[in-house]
């Protein structure tokens, strides 16, 4: 039997046709991690173009609504961390590969990107849920667990830990789903 999952999501802002990540939940499975950040604008606003700003502008007013000042962590640590986050073992356990699910492919891309080598040597291998299963509905549409239970106080939005959360409960939950992945 395939090893349980990772879920992972990301949301962000597009800059220089670059996803630049403000915020990332992982939850690993199999040992019951849950890692959330909200990182710091990898740039001054004043450099952004004007596109990009109205870009974030509008994924700040009617999406995420992660403002780009947001943020507690260094951007120049986000790379690092999302690889922690997805790679960590568990004490005592051993170094098998590890698979993530996203939703939806353009993140899969994204995070191959920022996974790097570890992607790259097939340690770690992402895929979209989308592609494995038939039966799951958009995130907006997932249910997850009460909203009282996590709560992420960065902002309101489409948020990347309810995301997971979400991802989680789906996995968990209905008996069409198949657990072995092989």
């Amino acid at each position: 039997m395939a090893a349980e999952p990772i879920f992972a999501d990301l949301q962000g802002f597009i800059v220089q046709g670059w996803l630049r990540v403000k915020e990332v939940a992982v939850l690993r499975t199999r040992d019951r991690v849950l890692t959330h950040h909200v990182f710091r604008p990898p740039v001054a606003w004043s450099r952004l173009t004007r596109d990009e700003r109205s870009q974030a502008a509008w994924l700040t007013a009617n999406y995420h609504r992660l403002r780009w000042t947001d943020g507690n962590v260094p951007y120049g640590h986000a790379g690092a961390l999302i690889r922690r986050a997805v790679s960590a073992m568990e004490e005592g356990g051993g170094g098998d590969d590890r698979l993530v699910y996203v939703k939806g492919a353009e993140k899969r891309w994204w995070l191959e990107g920022l996974l790097g080598d570890l992607a790259g040597k097939r340690r770690v291998t992402v895929r979209s849920v989308d592609d494995d299963f038939e039966d799951i509905a958009h995130l907006s549409e997932l249910v997850g667990p009460d909203r009282g239970t996590y709560r992420c106080s960065a902002h309101s939005g489409v948020c990347a830990l309810e995301n997971v959360l979400k991802l989680h409960a789906w996995w968990m939950g209905g008996p069409s789903r198949a657990r072995n992945l092989e």
